[in-house]
């Protein structure tokens, strides 16, 4: 099965932009706006730490207002 061109870009470690994942996941950019902005507070909690550390979660951006 061939990988999605978003999943290739994050596997290489590259950044992507909202309208690449708003087009592979056909979710509304506003949406993905919102639903990062709601739940980047609560990285640490979200995220298990065999996944990320948390100071690779300090690298996260933060979510414009």
């Amino acid at each position: 099965m061939k990988r999605s061109k978003l999943s290739k870009k994050l596997s290489r470690g590259q950044g992507t932009l909202i309208l690449d994942i708003s087009t592979a996941t056909t979710v509304a950019e506003g949406t993905i706006k919102n639903a990062y902005k709601d739940l980047y507070p609560h990285a640490a909690k979200i995220i298990s730490e065999w996944y990320a550390k948390e100071r690779d979660l300090k690298n996260l951006s933060s979510p414009k207002s």
